[in-house]
């Protein structure tokens, strides 16, 4: 893997993760260029706060950016923009602590960005509840763009992904493949949406499907596969 921050495998996994999810390379560069001295204080809340500060920066100058473009009616161009711009707002919660109270409404912003940005983009994702016990699930549909029934991937997300962040990584690899994705949160509607971490391994009632295959990703960028009997 590469390693932006060769002292600190948290932080270049993060990297790799902003720049495999739809980041721009120049803008992941600008808000760790500055961190490379103190990434090797890891687990130091100075440190934590330094990496939350300086993504919380980038994603408010690219959502200023996006505010522009949609003033100026160019929606695709926003929309990119805004799923950018949540997507480093998510980038800038991962590392503080889970007492800091930013962290939360950073990624409730995140959230509420990249879903603005998949809407006026016209992106192929439908919003949908997975029923779980007597709650739900909120999740991210996507059709396989073939005629008919499809082969469905549901992909939940690991111990610091998000369903908008899988949609940004292999949303679109899925569809080309024709895969429908299906990718709920660990979060059952109505319930605090980050940490701690919630166990949804196990379904409220059996479900018997064709053609279904659960995967979730995993610390240190295993992924987990299981077909669905």
């Amino acid at each position: 893997m590469f390693e932006y921050f060769p002292n600190n495998y948290p932080w270049s996994l993060a990297v790799m993760g902003a720049l495999s999810r739809g980041g721009m390379i120049s803008e992941v560069d600008d808000a760790c260029r500055s961190l490379r001295e103190i990434a090797a204080r890891k687990n130091d809340p100075a440190a934590q706060a330094a990496w939350f500060e300086s993504w919380m920066k980038l994603a408010e100058r690219v959502e200023r950016l996006a505010d522009i473009d949609a003033q100026k009616n160019h929606p695709l161009s926003a929309g990119r923009k805004y799923m950018r711009a949540g997507l480093y707002y998510l980038m800038a919660e991962r590392m503080p602590s889970h007492k800091d109270p930013r962290r939360l409404i950073a990624y409730r912003r995140g959230i509420e960005l990249y879903g603005r940005g998949l809407t006026l983009r016209r992106e192929p994702v439908e919003r949908v509840e997975v029923p779980y016990g007597e709650q739900s699930l909120p999740a991210f549909f996507v059709k396989a763009p073939v005629p008919g029934r499809a082969p469905c991937m549901v992909h939940f997300d690991g111990f610091d992904a998000t369903k908008e962040s899988i949609y940004g990584a292999v949303g679109e690899e899925y569809r080309r493949r024709g895969i429908s994705l299906l990718s709920p949160s660990r979060f059952p509607r109505g319930t605090p949406e980050k940490r701690p971490m919630r166990d949804t391994s196990k379904p409220a009632k059996e479900n018997r499907q064709d053609n279904v295959v659960i995967t979730q990703g995993r610390t240190g960028g295993n992924e987990k596969v299981r077909q669905a009997r």
